[in-house]
């Protein structure tokens, strides 16, 4: 990959198909060869031709529109409007519809190795998909299969969901904050402290959802609006400005590295 301080993509226009992978030329900007990504923009619910799970990868779902429902280790499993769903290597998992136009977020980490392995053909869902929609509808899943969080409570809100130490699902993979700030007392209530710091060896990333936020790199102000991801590779220093209210975003680390945060200025 050429040297750059750092990359900013349009995901507003993006298909279905995998935008950031390993499997591009290495100049080309999207090539990455730890994190994949896809998204979706408002397209109709969807049923996948097979169930299928992942040699070495976790996968990330994180749907900001609509509803999805899915089969999970042959259970079926809902996801609502914004929330996040980490399915582990070896669980397998489809999506057989949902409600709404879909606007979604796919990551996988790490996917340079990893093999798809399919588990059966699809068939008829009807009837599981009537249960799925019914009041008394039970979403569960336990710590091996993977970790499900809703987005619209305030405890998986403006700290670190995945990662090492405080976060609330441990993982090695990557680092996970979603961040929803209504006013500036949200972000000052947080205790944010912005640093000017650099990573030794972990990729950053910043997607803004609402509002924008602006960073400094190498005396830049870089804006990031509404569909942008920005990414930051290590060794950059950069700097957290500010935000427009009200702000949603997600921040990623790849990978999870205790202690690879240098800080240069306070």
């Amino acid at each position: 990959m050429s040297e750059n301080k750092y990359f900013h993509y349009n995901l507003n226009n993006v298909g279905i198909h995998w935008y950031l992978s390993c499997n591009k030329n290495i100049d080309d900007l999207t090539y990455s060869p730890y994190l994949q990504l896809r998204c979706s923009n408002y397209v109709d619910p969807w049923e996948d031709k097979s169930s299928h799970y992942h040699s070495k990868s976790q996968e990330i779902f994180i749907l900001l529109e609509g509803e999805l429902w899915m089969l999970l280790n042959d259970k079926p499993f809902t996801m609502p409007r914004r929330s996040l769903l980490l399915v582990q290597p070896g669980v397998p998992h489809m999506v057989i519809g949902g409600k709404q136009k879909i606007r979604h977020i796919v990551l996988k980490v790490p996917h340079q190795e990893d093999k798809w392995i399919q588990t059966n053909k699809n068939t008829n869902y009807n009837n599981i998909k009537i249960k799925m929609t019914e009041n008394h509808f039970k979403r569960e899943i336990d710590f091996l299969t993977g970790f499900f969080a809703d987005l619209n409570e305030k405890k998986n809100q403006n700290n670190w969901l995945l990662g090492y130490g405080e976060a609330i699902y441990q993982t090695k993979r990557l680092c996970l904050a979603y961040m929803d700030f209504q006013c500036e007392q949200d972000y000052i209530e947080n205790n944010h402290n912005e640093t000017y710091h650099y990573h030794n060896v972990t990729t950053e990333w910043y997607l803004t959802i609402k509002g924008y936020q602006i960073l400094l790199i190498d005396n830049n102000r870089i804006t990031i609006s509404p569909g942008y991801l920005l990414r930051i590779p290590e060794k950059t220093p950069h700097l957290l400005l500010s935000y427009s209210y009200p702000f949603e975003g997600i921040t990623l680390r790849t990978p999870a590295i205790p202690n690879d945060k240098i800080i240069l200025k306070e």
